[in-house]
């Protein structure tokens, strides 16, 4: 590894952002597409640090991933008006993605895709 993190990949660099802010415990954690450039077992990894982390502090995620969307205790959507709207994973997830919103941690990365009919 080189000066300012060359020599790693993107997903490297994205985990070693996330290690450095966890281990600054700061009281409000808000992250904008954490799992991006992640890979399915570095994804699942964030998601149990998310969940251990929000047991004792306040974490705002904005995502796309379906599996961060779905471990939420709430979700807060922009419509494209500007609207929010609050609801838990349960209510909110099935109109979003068109899935239930109980996606295992440990599944396969096929079984996260949604099906189309």
């Amino acid at each position: 590894m080189g000066e300012g993190g060359t020599g790693l990949s993107v997903g490297e660099r994205r985990k070693l952002a996330l290690a450095q802010l966890f281990l600054r415990k700061p009281a409000v954690l808000i992250l904008d597409e954490p799992s991006n450039d992640l890979d399915f077992q570095s994804e699942t990894a964030l998601i149990a640090a998310l969940s251990a982390v929000a047991r004792t502090r306040t974490v705002i995620v904005v995502t796309h991933s379906l599996r961060l969307v779905s471990v939420a205790a709430q979700i807060y959507h922009v419509t494209g008006t500007g609207a929010v709207e609050q609801e838990p994973p349960a209510t909110m997830v099935p109109r979003l993605f068109g899935v239930k919103p109980a996606v295992p941690a440990a599944a396969s990365p096929q079984e996260e895709e949604p099906q189309h009919a």
